[in-house]
């Protein structure tokens, strides 16, 4: 079962209104599935967040699977998880970790509550994991590190194999965002010094030519999809523009979209009105 073909993606309603990560599992059980961990009543709703202690100011971070809330277990000094993914009824929550207060980020994933830490080299000063992909039963995350201040790389880890992609001219700021797999393709979406690109195994395969940045990837078939923060996504390199309601003539903003039996759904804004798009036409 390609989890995040349908599974990871379908988290942008819950998204939307409560700024977390959701996961909505409603694919037939497999022989190679088990769900024996997980509650199974035909659909499982995953949603990655945290709750936040406002005396302290002190954030303890969780996942729900239902109803049902699971704590990550805090073993550092500062802790951030960023994204969520499921197979086999184990839950991967990706993230980094500080040991001292100022200290350097750490790369790491937990599977259900045991803590990895990605490989990185040896003279690494700092590493980040961003999003989750699972396929056939492989883990990939998508990240970044730093050999020093001005000299980063983006990189992706296959079942904590690392392999660095494409990344020339990397500044603090550059970040690798998603990524998607079909096959024995990998391709990642981020922002670097000129501009917003998609890379397919290590190689940039096209740049954002528009104003904004690539936020998300969905691969439908052979169809690979790039949602961009504003106006419209991309399908196989082609971009697509999104009317906008009552023909405001200003930017919209997109947040997150996936891809189901051929029609893409996309959450955003225009003028500070909350929309959805079915494909390019506006609902409000």
């Amino acid at each position: 079962m390609k989890t995040n073909d349908i599974l990871r993606k379908t988290f942008i309603f819950i998204t939307f209104v409560l700024f977390m990560c959701a996961i909505i599992t409603g694919c037939d059980k497999s022989e190679e599935d088990d769900e024996s961990k997980l509650p199974n009543d035909g659909s499982t709703v995953y949603i990655l967040g945290y709750i936040k202690n406002y005396q302290s100011e002190k954030y303890n971070y969780a996942y729900w699977v239902n109803s049902q809330r699971y704590d990550i277990p805090k073993e550092h000094f500062s802790q951030r998880v960023i994204d969520l993914g499921v197979s086999n009824g184990d839950v991967y929550i990706t993230g980094y970790v500080t040991e001292t207060s100022g200290g350097n980020y750490i790369g790491c994933y937990w599977k259900n509550d045991a803590i990895n830490y990605l490989s990185v080299p040896d003279n690494a000063i700092r590493s980040y994991a961003g999003s989750i992909y699972i396929s056939d039963g492989d883990i990939y995350i998508v990240g970044s590190y730093n050999v020093s201040d001005t000299e980063k790389y983006f990189c992706y880890w296959k079942n904590g194999i690392r392999t660095n992609i494409q990344s020339n001219n990397l500044h603090n700021a550059d970040i690798a965002r998603d990524i998607a797999v079909t096959g024995e393709d990998v391709y990642i979406s981020g922002d670097y010094q000129f501009g917003s690109a998609v890379w397919k195994n290590g190689e940039i395969l096209y740049t954002n030519d528009r104003a904004g940045s690539f936020k998300s990837l969905f691969i439908d078939g052979p169809d690979v999809y790039a949602l961009s923060s504003i106006n419209g996504y991309y399908k196989n390199g082609e971009f697509i523009a999104l009317f906008t309601p009552k023909t405001r003539e200003i930017l919209t903003y997109l947040h997150s979209f996936f891809v189901y039996e051929g029609d893409v759904y996309i959450v955003g804004e225009n003028a500070y009105v909350q929309v959805v798009w079915k494909n390019t036409e506006a609902t409000e």
